[in-house]
């Protein structure tokens, strides 16, 4: 499994990723927010953006989910990839 993908669960606070074959956990999901600047983490409870396997969904605050690549939050992730994959790695050395 060497396919990119971005997973946030705020019910577990956790935030992982995996690029070219290597999972990353963040040591929090404030840490994702200070160090990607990510601007959904009030409004997103879980989140799984796989661009490989056409995968894009969201569950927002009270229970309502949505798909596609499309989503504001999952054009924010494609544009920011390289920045949340320097941002895993560098939380890795924290």
């Amino acid at each position: 499994m060497d396919y990119t993908y971005v997973s946030i669960d705020m019910y577990n606070k956790s935030v992982t990723c995996r690029f070219g074959g290597t999972t990353y956990i963040f040591s929090s999901p404030q840490k994702f927010v200070d160090l990607t600047g990510f601007p959904f983490l009030d409004t997103v409870r879980m989140l799984s953006y796989e661009p490989e396997r056409n995968l894009y969904v969201i569950e927002y605050a009270g229970g309502v989910a949505n798909q596609g690549g499309d989503l504001e939050e999952m054009r924010w992730i494609g544009a920011n990839i390289g920045n949340i994959h320097q941002a895993a790695m560098s939380d890795q050395h924290t």
